[in-house]
């Protein structure tokens, strides 16, 4: 696998790569094949990704059917003008990759005007996760028997916890990948990104009432750190029965435009962030004039003390990366300032359309997709005040301590989320829970209108964004905060 010390640039010579051993050629001699093949371009590359993925679920009880694949193959795109040619292969035979540069090679150049690229040209050092081997070099069945250990230890602890539990899924998936960068200017990039997931989803019923809570997370380590982190696990299964078991005795939710929201820390409030603000923010709306917070920058889109960066760069975080999928080294993009918008997020091609800096943000789901501009990490800065001075000044609405799913229109940043688990807030006291609610608003409006951020900064440990039928591992974060009464609408279910 790929060492840490091997993730700098190079324009050939040593470098480890087992799709390059796979290919039989060297770094220097693939990347003169792939200049040569993309010339008369702006620019372009070759990518390649090998992954090997392996799952068990444990349903009710019973041991599902594991899940084992290796996917693996490559695309080139040649850039020329906003037009890019695209030639996708399966595998890493020599023969499908001299087709697929032979035919990018052919296509003509168009006629689309030349655009003037940039690329960052550094990559880490180190880099920002293990690159160690996530299945570690053991045997596939021995894994899937610590695996299965696992999954029946936490169905068993939790029906111990609790009588009204009556059902348990649990899944861990763990994947490996490896991935190359041969780039039009002649960089080759290099590196291996392991990925372990825990899924679980608990099941309570009292009575004829019946509620479920999942929690899940999904971090660049390996197997052995998901089995020794055992408590945590059983942390998360405490919560499930805890959120289920609040719902249980939840009532019905009331709406109105006069309730006051806070949103818990991390994914809570960091989902709004995400989908309402972020999308807004990224190039290729802009380029195409779509985008919500077009012709923004400059002036305020946000409250007095909301500071918003996307940052490719934060150490063992699910959305980071060591370099992109045009290989350019991610960065920290402050995006808000106090309330103010700065800054975009950029691939290659938004950058040179709209003239603003490359920001290291040009993500694809597989070898099978282009790229584009895509968040990595998205955050808000933490605040001064606390939660409970955030609750403490609502004399009438809602926390929201956790959403799940929603809908979000990029052009006018209009969004309309689900609460899961929620409770009234009344003069300043938690009340009751509260089942049925949701909240809508305006990104490019109810935003202006946070008037408390707390200082409980969480990042997420899961998330996953889907923009233009390709989905890439995302996380989002944020301190607890306070939208003022009007701010957003919510729905009820009273």
């Amino acid at each position: 696998m790929v060492n840490a010390n091997n993730l700098a640039n190079s324009k050939g010579g040593t470098m480890s790569s087992v799709i390059l051993n796979a290919l039989g050629h060297s770094a220097d001699e693939l990347s003169k094949m792939v200049q040569t093949s993309l010339q008369g371009g702006n620019g372009g590359e070759l990518f390649m990704t090998g992954t090997r993925h392996f799952s068990q679920t444990l349903s009710n009880g019973i041991l599902q059917q594991p899940s084992v694949a290796l996917i693996k193959g490559g695309s080139v795109r040649r850039i020329n003008g906003q037009e890019t040619p695209f030639v996708v292969f399966d595998g890493f035979a020599a023969h499908d990759l001299n087709n697929a540069l032979n035919l990018i090679s052919k296509v003509p150049q168009g006629k689309a005007p030349t655009v003037n690229l940039t690329a960052s040209g550094i990559a880490p050092k180190t880099s920002y996760y293990t690159q160690n081997d996530a299945f570690e070099g053991v045997e596939l069945d021995v894994l899937q028997a610590y695996v299965v250990d696992l999954l029946r230890e936490i169905d068993s602890y939790a029906r111990q916890q609790d009588t009204r539990v009556a059902n348990v899924d649990v899944q861990v998936a763990i994947a490996g990948q490896d991935k190359l960068i041969v780039r039009a200017d002649g960089r080759v990039l290099s590196e291996y990104r392991p990925k372990c997931q825990f899924v679980v989803n608990v099941v309570l019923i009292e009575g004829d009432k019946k509620e479920s809570s999942s929690e899940n997370f999904g971090l660049p380590f390996t197997y052995t750190e998901l089995l020794n982190a055992r408590d945590d696990l059983r942390a998360m299964v405490d919560r499930c029965i805890e959120k289920a078991s609040n719902n249980l005795t939840a009532i019905p939710a009331k709406g109105g435009d006069d309730f006051e929201v806070v949103f818990g820390p991390g994914f809570s409030g960091g989902v709004v962030l995400h989908e309402a603000v972020g999308h807004g923010f990224e190039g290729d709306f802009h380029s195409k004039d779509i985008a919500s917070f077009q012709g923004k920058i400059g002036e305020r889109v946000a409250a007095k003390g909301v500071t918003v960066y996307e940052d490719g760069t934060v150490a063992n975080a699910r959305g980071s990366y060591n370099f992109d999928d045009e290989g350019n080294a991610p960065e920290k993009t402050l995006l808000i300032d106090d309330g103010i918008m700065v800054g975009l997020i950029n691939d290659e091609l938004s950058a040179a359309a709209l003239n603003m800096p490359l920001t290291g943000n040009g993500r694809r789901e597989s070898y099978k997709h282009k790229p584009m501009p895509r968040m990595s990490n998205t955050y808000m800065e933490a605040g001064n005040a606390t939660l409970d001075e955030l609750i403490g000044s609502v004399k009438k609405g809602y926390y929201v301590m956790e959403l799940n799913g929603g809908q979000v229109d990029i052009v006018s940043s209009k969004f309309v989320q689900n609460g899961t688990v929620v409770r009234e807030i009344n003069n300043g006291q938690l009340g009751a829970y509260v089942k049925g609610v949701s909240v809508a608003g305006k990104g490019n409006e109810s935003y202006k209108h946070i008037i408390g951020v707390a200082n409980d900064f969480e990042i997420s440990k899961n998330g996953m964004c889907g923009k233009e039928g390709q989905s890439v591992p995302v996380t989002t974060g944020q301190g607890s905060m306070l939208f003022a009464k009007g701010a957003l609408k919510v729905g009820g279910s009273a």
